[in-house]
């Protein structure tokens, strides 16, 4: 197997090589006239048929270690690279920390691209996504237009200049990262209004925030340890979620942490705490891996509404050290796939709802909490299946409203349903059940489809042709 290398130059560029000759990380390599040194190299997958282009770099060949490589004229092509790298990703269960990450962009300021009168800035006609505010520009006017439907503003930078962030500024943008080079004195009402927006990080000293100023989906990081007296009570009332003294957090790959505390415990520091909990992400990825262990400690919740109305991501593998997943915390996310614990773990209300799930297995180390209702609720699940395990249950209407339910398989384990469990599922035609279980009311209420046949003396739910059958009654 030949093993993919990747390289950092000396002018701050990197590339992947398909390197013939074994490379260790620390290397001296030379390519296309560039001194670079091995940053990572990755022997688990093979890359053989990438193909190599010409580097276009002339830059002259610099005196070199002794042990240096020559790997000539030529590079990997990235894009190509990074296409074939995320198929063969899709097929491999890998930490998150192995995936391989394109390099960071970076930020475009082109004078001409703005709209600026008077030291304010009114409008953004670029077609770059990753853009830095012109120096000098002292106020972010009302109703910015960041760029088009096709061509969106997705990161800025806002320099030192920028006193006040106006009304609605971003109101209508598909920001996901915003960076402050300074300190704004103010930022007035519903001045971010992204339900793109990732993350957030405010600095200390901004005196005036106004009502509504961030919107559900920003996680908006706050170097204060509470809120400041000239800060509308309600600045905050529609952020998705809002962490003071953000310094008191893990932040890697992407994924924000914060102590786990448990029930009837006091509040302690990140540093003292013995297990974490997901609170957010701080940058967008299709796929997220929660690993086992961050910083020396177990990672054992998914907190409520981390994920929350996160469209952007389609799977989740969740750790095996999970004892939990939060309240909402997948709420009308773009969740189409999860890989569930090992362990035992609970599932917490609405936690699924609204998602892109289409196949649901259950596995039999799913608990849900008494109280707890509406876990997969108006998601697009179609098929059903709960493993065999210990006495389990349905809890009320975990499955209520979601309309592409077709086909529902329950183990002989599940001993009780919760009322309204599958209530208004008016696609659901095949129920197999196979044990006897307490019905709650109205469990299939408004399940047109679902229809009643009687053989050999009990009732069955769904058509006498079918292997789906259920010896309970329909209420």
């Amino acid at each position: 197997m030949k093993c993919a290398v990747l390289v950092k130059f000396d002018d701050n560029t990197q590339a992947y090589f398909n390197s013939e000759i074994p490379l260790a990380v620390g290397n001296a390599v030379i390519a296309g006239g560039k001194l670079g040194v091995v940053s990572k190299a990755i022997d688990w997958l093979d890359i053989q048929d990438f193909p190599v282009v010409e580097c276009k770099t002339t830059l002259p060949k610099k005196s070199c270690p002794e042990e240096t490589v020559d790997l000539g004229e030529h590079i990997v092509d990235y894009d190509f690279v990074r296409q074939t790298v995320d198929s063969v990703l899709a097929e491999r269960d890998l930490p998150v920390e192995e995936e391989l990450e394109a390099p960071q962009k970076e930020f475009v300021c082109n004078p001409d691209d703005f709209v600026i009168r008077g030291g304010v800035l009114m409008k953004y006609k670029g077609m770059d996504e990753r853009i830095r505010i012109p120096d000098g520009v002292g106020e972010i006017g009302k109703n910015v237009t960041w760029g088009t439907w096709d061509h969106p503003v997705r990161s800025v930078a806002i320099p030192k200049s920028v006193y006040r962030i106006g009304e609605r500024a971003f109101y209508s943008s598909k920001l996901e990262e915003v960076i402050f080079e300074g300190v704004p004195e103010e930022i007035a009402k519903e001045a971010f209004g992204s339900d793109d927006l990732c993350v957030i990080r405010l600095p200390q000293g901004i005196k005036t925030i106004g009502k509504f100023a961030f919107l559900r989906g920003t996680m908006v990081l706050v170097k204060e340890k509470r809120r400041r007296s000239d800060w509308d009570i309600n600045c905050f009332s529609l952020a998705g979620c809002v962490i003071y003294d953000s310094a008191n957090y893990i932040e890697e790959n992407g994924i924000l942490y914060g102590p786990a505390i448990k029930e009837g415990k006091p509040s302690v520091s990140v540093e003292k705490a013995e297990e974490l909990s997901v609170v957010g992400v701080t940058k967008h990825k299709n796929k997220i891996v929660i690993p086992d262990m961050v910083a020396g400690k177990r990672v054992v919740l998914i907190g409520a509404g981390a994920f929350e109305r996160a469209k952007w991501l389609d799977e989740i593998v969740f750790s095996d050290n999970l004892d939990a997943i939060g309240e909402d915390a997948f709420r009308d996310s773009g969740l189409q796939r999860v890989v569930f614990p090992k362990g035992k773990f609970w599932i917490l209300s609405g936690a699924f709802y609204g998602t892109y799930l289409t196949e649901l297995f259950i596995p039999a180390n799913v608990r849900f909490e008494e109280g707890t209702e509406e876990q997969f609720a108006c998601s697009l699940v179609t098929d059903l299946v709960v493993e065999e395990g210990d006495d389990n249950w349905l809890p009320p209407r975990a499955f209520d409203g979601c309309a592409s339910l077709k086909n529902v398989v329950l183990p002989e384990s599940i001993v009780e349903i919760g009322a309204g469990t599958f209530r208004s599922c008016i696609n659901l035609e095949n129920v197999c059940i196979e044990g006897d279980p307490d019905l709650g009311e109205d469990v299939f209420w408004g399940d047109n489809k679902l229809r009643c046949n009687k053989r050999e003396g009990k009732q069955f739910l769904g058509s006498s042709k079918n292997p789906f059958a259920v010896h309970v009654e329909i209420k």
